[in-house]
């Protein structure tokens, strides 16, 4: 249940708990970057979705750099996003 879903339920989804591995308005100086490049160029504001994108889009760039765009080793392009470390918003 995203903050934005939430709002738009207005009263009928008090209460509800949930567990996502993001969450808006994060007191974080990365997370207040990452919120405000994305409402700048997306007009809009991001949400657990655009995150998942975010580093999702994280993981491929290490993976194919690892492996300097050569889908032929998929192996190694393998191994290096199981070993990657990401900086998540």
């Amino acid at each position: 249940l995203t903050d934005g879903t939430l709002e738009a339920m207005g009263g009928a989804g008090d209460g509800v708990l949930t567990a996502l591995h993001y969450a808006d308005g994060l007191d974080n100086a990365k997370d207040k970057a990452f919120r405000t490049r994305y409402a700048v160029t997306y007009k809009m504001q991001p949400d657990v979705y655009a995150v998942q994108g975010y580093d999702a889009a994280q993981l491929l760039a290490t993976g194919l750099g690892a492996v300097k765009g050569d889908l032929g080793k998929r192996a190694d392009m393998i191994k290096a996003m199981e070993n990657a470390r990401i900086d998540s918003p």
